[in-house]
């Protein structure tokens, strides 16, 4: 990954590689995080970031696997591109673990996560599936 950034959309990178090897590798995300964090040589407050979205992901997996599958109406979660997936998921674990970010900067973080790295049509993709869900948790049980 490219870690040009810094502060917290470096902290969202690095949990989207994260994220990201642990679907490939199926290994801890956590122990992942941690080992990029060292050779990224992380600062606290892009680290602290990194670990309460992969910590939400972990904690909130199945809510999440399905707030997604139920927004995507006719398509299988598992059919996305890996990339777009991971994107998907690092937003929405922000919105329900990361209480400090408003859920409409977790969503506009994610399109920009989409914009520098995956395809053309995937930020308006992760914009629609996110809000879409963000909408849903706003209004609550029906």
């Amino acid at each position: 990954m490219f870690y040009h950034f810094h502060g917290r959309r470096r902290g969202r990178v690095m949990a989207m590689e994260a994220l990201y090897r642990h679907h490939q590798m199926a290994e801890d995300p956590l122990r992942i995080l941690e080992e990029i964090l060292r050779r990224e040589q992380a600062e606290e407050r892009e680290a602290s970031l990194a670990r309460q979205i992969v910590e939400a992901y972990q904690t909130n997996r199945p809510r999440i696997q399905q707030l997604l599958e139920d927004a995507l109406e006719n398509w299988d979660l598992h059919r996305l591109m890996l990339l777009d997936r991971t994107i998907l998921e690092v937003g929405l674990a922000e919105i329900l673990g990361v209480p400090d970010t408003p859920p409409q900067v977790a969503i506009n973080e994610a399109v920009e996560l989409a914009k520098i790295y995956s395809s053309e049509k995937s930020p308006a993709f992760v914009n629609g599936v996110l809000d879409a869900i963000r909408k849903k948790l706003e209004a609550g049980p029906p």
